[in-house]
Formats: C-alpha cells, structure tokens, sequence
C-alpha cells in the first residue's frame, strides 16, 4: 500500500467578502448558577436542545478544549440534560474562530445567494477528513479503506485540475485529534470552500456550527447514522439513502398492470420493513395481496402460495425477508411453480439478497430478481473501464468500493463547485440526478431551515441469460 500523499497547492487565494450567514445556531443562554471547588471557580450549564460544544464555547467565550479538559466525557457528545462545569477565567476563544452575531441574519426562508462563477485563477480550497492513522500506515490494519477512499477522491481532484480547476487539498487525518472540536481549534478548515468528512457520524457534530455559520457545505460520504444531522444544519449533505427511499424506488419500478403479492415469513423479524411496504403501496392506490407462512411449512405451503397468484396476467412478487432459509424455500416453492406450471413470475427483493451464499443464484436470474441498491458498478461501462485502468496503473492495485465512492463524490461536488462556485448549496434542488461510477446522486431538500439528503437509488434486474442490468434511474 503507497503512503498517504497530500497535495499543497502553493497559491491559496482568499476572497476578499463574506455572504452573510443564513445558518442561525440555536442560542445558548449563560447559566446563573456557580460553584466553587479545590479546581476553581465554574459556571454549571445544563446543555439544551441542539447545543453543542461548539456553540456552549463560543456563549461562554472560552476555547473548546479547556472546557472538554474539565469535562472528559462531553468529547463523546452532548446529550440534553447532560451537565457541563466551565471555568471562569479559561483562555478565550482565538479572535479569529469568533464570528460577529450581528451579521447573522434570522430568516426561516433565506435567499438564494448571487451564483458565483469563478474567475481562471480562482483557487478553491477543499478539505478531506479521513481517519488514516497516517503515522502508522505501515501497520497491518483496518484504516487501508480510507486509504483507497483518499486514493479515489485524489482522482476526482485531479481530473478536476486537468479541466482548468485550481485547487488546494487539505487532507487531515482525525485520528491524530481527540474529537472534531480540536480540528476546528487548529485553524485548518478556515477558508473552505468544501468539507468532506468526517466519515463517521460521532465525529461530524464538532465542525457543523463552524460550517454552518460559514455557510460551509458538509458532505457525509457514508454513515447512515449522521442523517440525524439533517435537521437545522442546512449546508451538511447526508449521501447514503436511507432504507425508505430504496423501498420507495424498488417499488416504483413494479411494471403497471400486473398482479402484485406481497410474501413474508410468519413470526419473522422483518415487521418494520413489511409495514412501510404495505404503506407505500397503500398511499399510491395499489392494490395488492399477502401471505405469510412459517419456514417449516414450506413444503406444505405450494398449494397456497399458487392460490395468490394470477393465471392470466405477469405476477410481481415481493418478498419481505433477509432470513436466508426462508428466501431460499419460497423462491424454491415459487420456481416450481414458474416451471412447471407456467405462470410468469417477476421477483422484487431487499438489498441484503445480493449478500446470500445459500440461495441457487439461478432462481435470481430465472425470475427476473429486481433489487434497489445504493451501490452497484456496472463493469460494463466504459467510465468504469478508464477509471479501473488508470487506478491500477496509479496504485497497482484494484479499487475498493470505497474508492469508487470516493471519486463519485469528489467528482460529482468539484464539477458543481466549479460551475456555481461557493453558493452551489442555494441551487442544489435544479441540478438533475447524476449517473456515476457506483451511485446515482439525486439532491433533495425538504425544506430550506434542514440539510440535503440523496434519493439517488440503482436498480438493478438479474436477467435469464445471467446478466445484470442496470435500469435507468427512476424518477
């Protein structure tokens, strides 16, 4: 594995104005209350709904590592009602972290920002955090994804710089600091224009008041867990879509007119998935039927299963189960019945299915499986072909799904940072949805206070002659 590399541009222009902030952070009221002990003088703050250490800091003017000093705990985040002890007379905030309040402007709805389009010698400056353990990348261990993930976006950066784009990357490596906090204390994000990171949920609080209020788009290029983010941090982008939208699309993609049944297993621990099903397909208008039955039942269950099926028209099957046994049983049951009874079955499946070891892939491919992805890569396309050949010639090795992640993000926001500039975050909703390497992105803001979540999903169908089809994304 090739060492880490960083690339520092020599020139980093700064612009000379500021947008007013459209971010409000939620204010954090001085506490009354002191105490005194053999330690010093604190002030006791009970921590509020969406205070985080970040704003407590600024209120109170003190800098955030003094106050995580003399509370170790608040490094692993606030929770409301957590009580946090502050010292009285603890070294200010650096004059340059502190952002004057006055210009914040307080508007449910904020206006869209003049497009920027910048100038030929325009540098942008992007910041990476990864946790690379750069220290140790000779070790044995498990940080060599977000090696391949630097790899992968060093490609889009690259390929940025090859259409005419200036760019400075700053890559830090967050595991050299205790939290997020301290990253913002070091000065290194001020000035960008780009946040990519942290990759993981606990470490993405600690820079979102510092990006919002510098109206600092904040991509999240994996963690399903940070969509808890979205609400009130309207420049922080959540890329993974949520188990919801890939069901939504899945069943969007049910072809009109044919009989549609809905297939789980009595007693299964698939309930919450199996209710948003039925309420997707309810609040759309679409009739359907459903049968349940218990895996040792299966050889019992043929009969019945029939009786749910149509004679006369195409039948779209979904099955609602990630227990391997019982998929392997009902497609077992429902492929009898497609051969030799000749009824003309389609099969709808959740994601995990591709993951199965002992389910015969041939029933896949004789029913037409049609499962809805975050991820595929279709080998077949030739901007997969190019990037494979030039990543193995660069790395000698083969990319991870994190690389191919990482170029899909790198350079799905640089092709957007360099057509609209720094204000992209204002017009996200008019950009179409975008086929990359591995993912589909397609931006969506559901109102103008939260941030933005992708609802770019893949469809893929498995067909009889065992290829794979990738469908085009459904609208």
């Amino acid at each position: 594995m090739n060492r880490l590399s960083i690339i520092l541009l020599l020139v980093m222009i700064i612009t000379g104005s500021c947008a007013t902030a459209q971010y409000t952070p939620p204010k954090v009221t001085i506490s009354t209350e002191k105490i005194r002990n053999e330690s010093g003088e604190f002030f006791v703050h009970k921590v509020q709904q969406r205070e985080t250490l970040f704003s407590i800091s600024k209120a109170y003017n003190i800098n955030a590592n003094s106050l995580i000093n003399d509370n170790p705990k608040a490094s692993e985040g606030l929770k409301t009602g957590d009580i946090l002890f502050i010292r009285i007379g603890a070294p200010p905030v650096p004059e340059e972290e502190i952002s004057v309040q006055e210009d914040i402007v307080e508007k449910s709805l904020p206006e869209k920002r003049k497009r920027f389009i910048p100038g030929r010698d325009y540098v942008h400056k992007i910041s990476l955090i990864l946790p690379v353990n750069s220290r140790n990348l000779n070790e044995q261990n498990p940080v060599s994804n977000f090696i391949d993930f630097y790899h992968g976006f060093l490609m889009a950066v690259n390929d940025a710089k090859d259409s005419g784009m200036s760019i400075n990357l700053e890559v830090i490596d967050n595991k050299e600091y205790q939290n997020s906090y301290q990253i913002v204390a070091t000065g290194k994000l001020n000035n960008s224009e780009l946040i990519v990171g942290p990759v993981f949920a606990s470490e993405i609080e600690g820079i979102l008041d510092f990006a919002g209020e510098r109206d600092i788009p904040v991509i999240s290029p994996m963690d399903p867990a940070a969509e808890k983010y979205i609400s009130g941090n309207r420049f922080f982008y959540q890329l993974p879509v949520t188990a919801e939208e890939q069901q939504r699309t899945l069943l969007k993609s049910i072809p009109y007119g044919s009989q549609i049944t809905l297939f789980y297993e009595k007693g299964g621990r698939d309930a919450e998935m199996l209710q948003l099903t039925r309420s997707i397909l309810n609040e759309n208008g679409i009739a359907f039927k459903e049968f349940s039955y218990a895996l040792l039942e299966g050889r019992l269950v043929r009969d019945q299963i029939t009786n749910f099926l149509s004679t006369n028209s195409d039948n779209s099957v979904i099955i609602i189960s990630e227990s391997e046994a019982f998929v392997s049983d009902i497609l077992r049951n429902l492929n009898l019945i497609s051969t030799r009874s000749g009824y003309k079955i389609t099969l709808f499946g959740l994601p995990r299915w591709r993951n199965f070891e002992s389910v015969d892939i041939d029933y896949y491919h004789s029913m037409n499986l049609h499962l809805a992805l975050q991820y595929f890569v279709d080998y077949s396309s030739e901007g997969v072909k190019r990037f494979l050949s030039r990543y193995r010639a660069l790395f000698g090795t083969e990319p991870t799904p994190y690389a191919f992640q990482a170029y899909d993000t790198g350079k799905y926001f640089l092709d957007i940072l360099k057509n609209e500039g720094p204000s992209f975050a204002d017009n996200i909703d008019e950009y179409k949805s975008t086929r990359l390497l591995q993912s589909d992105l397609r931006f969506k803001r559901r109102d103008n206070t939260m941030g933005v979540i992708n609802f770019g999903v893949r469809i893929i169908v498995f067909r009889p002659d065992y290829s794979i089809d990738l469908l085009a994304p459904v609208r």
